[in-house]
């Protein structure tokens, strides 16, 4: 059985920092500068009518993050410039964004300051025009460095001025508390990654004794399909912590049936790609750590909503979530490539949320089951 985590959100704070290429660090400041240019496929806004989030095309991308963060307190710069391109790479525009974020940990108090602006020439300095194969900071050469940090800088200067504005922030407490249900997740070694297989396993007699850790969330987004008698299973997050909607039949006589599993199947298998290829979940220990981290159904940041969906609208919308990103894993991993690419796993795993949500309209001769979860 194929069993993959659900990205679902709460905080974490992590504390193995592992220094990434091509980042410079301050040690008066304790500050993590990347440069980065990278590729990504890019997915709608908004989910379409059947609530699954379609590819548009992709983008190029420039970026400069800035991170400095103690046990206190966290400010983050991001810098970015941005060419998109439709799904046969023909230009659309490019978006040019500046945004900063200061957050005390110690009174939840935060503040931030967004800019941007929009131009019909395309601006990056290119280095792969392959939507999902991305060249990141750690592949530049020192001179292409140079030359895409003074690229967003440039870009940078010409917008206007803005004034920091109190947005909602994250108190220490709080990442402390999920510390340490991270820590037990850890521990019982419920859920780990075959190097063999590629992919996440989870052992769920393991995973059902820590059933009285305190953290709503849910692990077992996951389909089995036997393509010889056509018999499938496909489940996925319901709408309460810990509670999983189960929904089994099969696709031999029936179209509707077959043409849903196709949908769950591509959305769990991107979600998949996203986590353990491109974010390198057999790596970096903090992708591992920020599976297991986000799995509540609590909001992560007050007004943006829960679960993947709440992510993606953080990402999108929230000047400070290169900041919530960085308190989830560290300094040195937290890039603007990786804070992208989270956003497309979430809303991939939300795509495949959203079919089983919606199963009476999307199956047909089925049995339903609600069961038990972490």
């Amino acid at each position: 059985m194929k069993k993959i985590l659900s990205l679902v959100t709460t905080f974490a704070l992590l504390c193995q920092v592992i220094l990434v290429p091509a980042s410079a660090r301050t040690a008066e400041s304790e500050t993590i500068k990347n440069v980065e240019a990278y590729s990504i496929e890019t997915l709608s806004d908004e989910p379409n009518d059947d609530g699954l989030f379609e590819v548009t095309g992709y983008k190029q991308v420039n970026a400069i993050t800035e991170i400095t963060a103690d046990a206190n307190q966290i400010k983050t710069k991001m810098f970015k410039v941005e060419d998109y391109y439709d799904r046969n790479s023909n230009y659309i525009n490019t978006v040019v964004t500046s945004e900063e974020f200061e957050n005390d940990y110690n009174t939840g108090e935060a503040k931030a300051k967004k800019q941007t602006k929009q131009y019909d020439k395309a601006m990056t300095i290119s280095v792969n025009k392959s939507e999902k194969n991305t060249l990141s900071s750690t592949d530049l050469t020192n001179t292409k460095r140079i030359s895409v940090q003074k690229n967003v800088e440039l870009a940078i200067s010409a917008l206007d001025e803005a004034e920091f504005k109190p947005v909602p922030g994250i108190k220490k407490a709080d990442l402390e508390k999920v510390k340490k249900i991270a820590a037990k997740i850890k521990e019982s070694d419920a859920v780990k990654f075959n190097t063999e297989t590629k992919h996440i396993e989870i052992d769920e007699k393991k995973l059902a004794s820590l059933a009285s850790t305190e953290a709503a969330g849910a692990f077992d987004n996951f389909y089995n399909h036997n393509l010889s008698t056509g018999a499938f299973t496909a489940q996925a997050l319901g709408v309460a912590g810990h509670k999983y909607i189960r929904v089994t039949g099969s696709t031999v006589g029936s179209s509707k049936n077959a043409s849903s599993m196709v949908a769950f199947k591509k959305s769990i298998n991107e979600y998949e790609y996203y986590i353990i290829t491109k974010m390198k979940y057999n790596l970096y220990s903090e992708t591992f750590d920020w599976f297991l981290i986000l799995m509540g159904l609590g909001a992560i940041v007050a007004g943006f909503g829960t679960g993947p969906a709440g992510w993606v609208a953080i990402v999108t919308s929230y000047a400070g979530a290169l900041g919530t990103f960085t308190a989830l894993t560290s300094k040195a991993y937290a890039t603007a490539e990786r804070l992208d690419l989270s956003r497309n796993a979430a809303k991939f795993c939300q795509s495949a949320r959203e079919i089983i949500l919606n199963y009476p309209k999307n199956f047909e001769n089925y049995n339903v089951t609600v069961v038990s979860g972490y």
